[in-house]
């Protein structure tokens, strides 16, 4: 699979409470939001503290699994639907980065095994300034831990931002279609500019 997604090098600014809202809309199987569709009941306080510091641990283990390069670890952070509906080679691939850094701003306990964790990312741009670019995930409890099933970013700014189901084919399907005709309208938008800038 040719995926947009493995173009993604920075992901574009967007308001924090906006990809905390798309990423909601996110579920296992990409059709129930989340909030609906658990059973469980929200954790007590008396876990919360330590489902927290575990999830927090998973996506920094991820986030520096993806920071190296290390692939395969990356990959072992998905949950295993997510390896198995997807294979290695179609789930997201950020290139590595020795100049990248990432914090973990927040984690919201949706219930006893689903989650929601705002990061942001820090890199340098072309021009060698820090830049910084809020992306928001989705995790689940299982077998082996906290896993990663989804996540949620702006691909262009202003633009909606782009919900990926990584459980789900179609979902990602059609995350890949919607990356693809942002694209195109961006591209619209730099000829409009450029004739524009040629007329005067």
């Amino acid at each position: 699979m040719t995926s947009t997604f493995k173009s993604i090098s920075t992901f574009k600014s967007i308001l924090i409470v906006s990809l905390w809202i798309s990423l909601f809309a996110l579920s296992g199987c990409g059709k129930t939001p989340l909030s609906e569709q658990s059973t469980e009941s929200a954790p007590t306080a008396a876990t919360a503290q330590n489902d927290t510091q575990e999830i927090t641990a998973a996506v920094e283990k991820f986030l520096n699994a993806v920071r190296a390069g290390k692939d395969e670890e990356a990959f072992r952070m998905f949950s295993p639907k997510a390896r198995e509906v997807c294979g290695r080679d179609e789930l997201p691939s950020i290139p590595a980065s020795d100049t990248a850094e990432f914090r973990v701003d927040a984690v919201q306990l949706v219930s006893s095994n689903e989650a929601q964790v705002r990061t942001t990312m820090i890199d340098l741009d072309e021009r060698g300034q820090k830049v910084e670019e809020p992306i928001a995930w989705a995790l689940r409890k299982t077998e082996e831990g906290w896993r990663i099933v989804g996540t949620a970013f702006q691909f262009f700014e202003g633009m909606e931002a782009i919900v990926i189901n990584f459980e789900s084919r179609e979902d990602i399907a059609k995350a890949e279609a919607q990356v693809e005709a942002q694209s195109k309208v961006i591209a619209a938008r730099m000829q409009e500019l450029q004739r524009a800038t040629l007329q005067r």
